[in-house]
């Protein structure tokens, strides 16, 4: 049984698809000051006729996942995602430096990370930053990896998290008396 999903394209949205092989076909994305690729790999098929996007497999749940993938793009190329990140600790520090973040994280050393291409990143103070992009995939992505150096620590509450993030902090060790 071959399924077949209509998905309609924002008019502000082009769309080219270029197949690299039977199997990998590329697809490129534009808006008014934006472009990005995906690659998509597997036997579904795509077709773009008067701004309007049809989409073609016999796997149901694969045409599914990349219309929810399609639709996130859509609204970042329209309008950007915004995550926020919070330092939580005495003395812990986000620092901006050319294209690096410095974290201060209670280390004998300051933890550099490379700002990718594509990801805006506005310090509002000094433990809260905004990383803006138009893909959230990528942004999520770049956001846990900030996250892993210092995990958020469920006994003392210290860590990188995001903004709102609630923790029930964990009872310590009891003494005996």
């Amino acid at each position: 049984m071959v399924y077949l999903k209509v998905f309609k394209l924002h008019k502000k949205i082009c769309m080219t698809i270029k197949n690299t092989n039977k199997f990998v076909k590329t697809i490129w994305f534009f808006s008014e000051k934006k472009r990005t690729r995906k690659k998509i790999f597997g036997d579904i098929y795509f077709k773009v006729i008067l701004n309007i996007l049809f989409i073609k497999s016999k796997n149901k749940m694969l045409i599914n996942s990349y219309v929810s993938i399609f639709q996130r793009l859509f609204f970042g190329l329209l309008k950007d995602f915004l995550l926020f990140l919070e330092l939580r600790g005495t003395g812990f520090k986000f620092e901006l430096q050319d294209s690096f973040l410095l974290l201060r994280l209670g280390f004998s050393h300051l933890v550099n990370i490379k700002i990718l291409s594509g990801i805006n990143l506005i310090i509002l103070k000094t433990n809260l930053i905004i990383l803006k992009s138009f893909d959230l995939q990528f942004l999520t992505k770049f956001c846990s990896q900030i996250k892993r150096f210092k995990a958020l620590d469920s006994y003392k509450g210290k860590g990188i998290c995001y903004k709102g993030t609630t923790l029930i902090l964990k009872e310590g060790k009891k003494t005996q008396q």
